[in-house]
């Protein structure tokens, strides 16, 4: 498809301006970079598997061994004695 002189990308303001429908488009794009962008931001900050320094911290996932979860217990159930079905690393 070649382009005329007259040709104005739908993206920049002139073409906005001309095309007033490309807005929502725009904003759905920029609402779904923003997600994906704090998403992946959470994950690299609050991830148990991820470290920033390993060597202060080399296996940071065993911190979650002994934690007390509250969850509904129909017997009594002793959390310090449970043994982990994990490996151990």
């Amino acid at each position: 498809m070649a382009m005329t002189k007259d040709y104005v990308s739908p993206f920049s303001w002139a073409g906005i301006k001309r095309n007033p429908t490309v807005v929502p488009v725009i904003g759905c794009i920029l609402v779904g970079c923003t997600l994906a962008t704090s998403y992946t931001i959470r994950l690299a900050t609050k991830n148990p598997d991820v470290t920033w320094n390993p060597k202060k911290k080399p296996h940071p996932q065993n911190d979650y061994e002994h934690r007390n979860y509250k969850l509904r217990n129909v017997e009594p159930f002793d959390v310090t004695k449970y043994e982990h079905p994990r490996p151990r690393y």
